[in-house]
Formats: structure tokens, C-alpha cells, sequence
């Protein structure tokens, strides 16, 4: 039950038996008194709740008057409510215009001059997407290490721009003067052969064998993904390979339930070392290999990783080592308790 003060204003039972003021709700309040104090209120309306509020909280305890002491405190209240308050104005139409004018940055890569086109990142630089990356080929180039070196920077911008907006990738034909219409054939044709089958209705070759300045004109895939390496591979009847973008595709799609080890095919349980099995042959379930290098956990490691990806992405299978593969003779692994540590 709410009473009436004699100014007419209606207060809770509570709140005139704690001498402390409460604005009661749906009733418009100028001015609340009690015995012990007086507290000069705004009008209660959205615009002035929340700085009301605050000086409550803040400035005003419920039980202290305004005075000629702490006036000043709400004056400079006042002041930088109307400060936050502009800056607030501020960051709305800062952000309104920067979504309007809303551009890509990417980081700027500078390359050197060098032979392998190597990038050289520099971090604190940046630049319009629209700015073209240009990257040294060497079309001529006969060696497999320094080819394989170069398509390799140049796939990297090749799939940054498929997964992103799309965009140019300039090749600077180190070797325009000398080359022929085949060296630039066979040379497109291995960065064709990491590329998925529909890769031409993304990315179109400008130029010819001839010109300085070769182009590639990328669109994005917008729904797909493309990766330079997937890190998967598949096993051929004497050999492993990386599995293709397709093919990494159809493996994330199986919901086949894991085969089992008794399912394998059988391979005899002895090897005499030097001894040569004419007999036995590779195929996409049994591979042979001889280990070679000087550092056996490391090839080993980097071996075996390839193989286990191989066969589980296939239909199982069993790798052999120590024995070669040519004459299938046994040569062994020679392992110090080191290396079986380490393996």
C-alpha cells in the first residue's frame, strides 16, 4: 500500500519507514523530501536515466542531499557524459564509413633475385590486394631440384589466391631471350600437374614463351579448398604418390568402417641376409624398400609416415625394409640401440 506525502507525491509504506526516497513506478516524480534530507531529481525519462544512474552510484549516496559541496562534482559529470557521448557519435560514423570503404590488405613479399625465386617477407609493409605478386621462373631450367623449387613458390600464390579473393599472380620469365614454346609447354605443364582437373575455369595463362612478363588470372573457389600439399598419399604397385585434390576429397567422404590386420596378404616370415627372392614382386599392398642413408631414424621416420598414410587412405598393406627392390635381395638395416631409441 503506497501513501501520500504532503506535497501529494505518492511513496512506498518501506521506503517512509526507512526515511529513504524511492521513485515508485509509473508515477512521474520532480521532487522527493524526507525528514532528514532532501534529493533534487530529474525528471525520469530514457534520455536521463542512465546519468541519473551514475550520479546516484557514483557521485550521490540514496541517503545524501545535493549540496553547494558536490554540485561541482555532477557539473563535471554533466561535462563528460557529453564527451563520451561524442565520441560514441564518433566511433558509429567511423565505422559506418569504414565498412563502406572496407579494403584487403595483404602482406607485402618481396623476392629476391636469385635463382629459386625464395620470398623475402616483409612483415611491416602492406599493400592493395589489387597489387600484383610477381615471382622469377626459369623456364629452361633442366634440373628437377631447382624447377621443383620454383613451381613451389609459385603454387603457394596460386592457392593463397584460389581460397581467398581471387587475383594476379605475375611470372617474370627469367629466361624470355632463350626459351622456346616447348620449354614454357613443359614447364606450365608440371604446375598443371598439382592442380586439380577443372583448374582452367579458375586460373587462365596469359602470355607467350617469348615475353618478359607472364600472368595467371585467378578466380576464387569460394566454396572449396585447395592445398599445396594435403599431406596424403596413395600407393601404386611399386611406389606411393600424393593423393590428387579429388582424390582427398573422396577420402574425407568414405564412411567405410577400418579393415583388419588378418586381412592382409601374407608375406614369408624369414629373411636370410644377401639371400635374393626371386619369387616375390611389390604391389599396391607389399612394398620393399632399402634404407641407404647415413641417417637411419630420420629416413626411417620420413618413410614410414608415407607409407602408413599410403595404405590406410588404400586398402591396407605391409612395407618391408632391408630388402631392395630391384633383385628383392636382403640387405638388411644395421640399427645401434641409439637409433632403436630414436625410431
Amino acid at each position: 500500500m503506497n501513501n501520500v506525502n504532503s506535497d501529494g507525491d505518492r511513496i512506498s509504506n518501506q521506503n517512509k519507514k526507512d526515511g529513504a526516497h524511492g521513485i515508485v513506478s509509473g508515477t512521474d516524480v520532480g521532487e522527493l523530501k524526507g525528514n532528514n534530507s532532501s534529493l533534487n531529481m530529474e525528471e525520469k525519462n530514457p534520455q536521463n536515466d542512465r546519468k541519473q544512474e551514475e550520479r546516484n552510484e557514483t557521485h550521490l549516496p540514496p541517503d545524501q542531499g545535493l549540496t553547494d559541496k558536490n554540485v561541482s562534482s555532477c557539473s563535471n559529470l554533466d561535462v563528460c557524459n557529453v564527451l563520451s557521448e561524442q565520441k560514441e557519435m564518433e566511433a558509429v560514423v567511423e565505422n559506418s564509413r569504414s565498412k563502406r570503404d572496407f579494403k584487403v590488405l595483404q602482406p607485402y613479399i618481396q623476392h629476391t633475385k636469385e635463382k629459386g625465386a625464395i620470398p623475402k617477407k616483409g612483415l611491416d609493409k602492406f599493400m592493395h590486394k589489387t597489387v600484383d605478386n610477381m615471382v622469377d621462373i626459369f623456364i629452361r631450367n633442366k634440373t628437377k631440384e631447382e624447377k621443383k623449387k620454383v613451381i613451389k613458390v609459385v603454387m603457394t600464390y596460386i592457392s593463397a589466391s584460389l581460397n581467398t579473393n581471387g587475383g594476379i599472380v605475375k611470372l617474370n620469365n627469367r629466361h624470355w631471350e632463350k626459351a622456346t614454346g616447348k620449354d614454357l609447354d613443359e614447364w606450365y605443364g608440371d604446375v598443371e600437374k598439382q592442380l586439380f582437373s577443372d583448374s582452367p575455369k579458375f586460373i587462365k595463362f596469359e602470355g607467350k614463351y617469348n615475353m618478359e612478363i607472364l600472368c595467371l588470372r585467378i578466380k576464387p573457389l569460394h566454396h572449396r579448398i585447395f592445398s599445396v600439399d594435403t599431406y596424403l598419399y596413395f600407393p601404386r604397385n611399386t611406389d606411393i604418390v600424393e593423393a590428387k585434390y579429388a582424390q582427398a576429397i573422396d577420402i574425407l567422404l568414405i564412411r567405410d568402417k577400418s579393415g583388419s590386420l588378418s586381412e592382409l596378404p601374407a608375406v614369408e616370415g624369414d629373411f636370410d641376409c644377401d639371400q635374393t627372392h626371386l619369387t616375390l614382386s611389390e604391389n599396391d599392398q607389399i612394398q620393399f624398400k632399402e634404407i641407404t642413408s647415413k641417417n637411419i631414424p630420420g629416413t626411417f621416420s620420413s618413410m614410414i609416415n608415407r607409407y602408413i598414410s599410403a595404405f590406410s587412405n588404400h586398402k591396407g598393406g605391409r612395407i618391408i625394409f632391408g630388402i631392395e627392390d630391384k633383385k628383392f635381395k636382403v640387405v638388411g638395416v644395421e640399427l645401434t640401440e641409439e637409433d632403436k631409441q630414436s625410431i
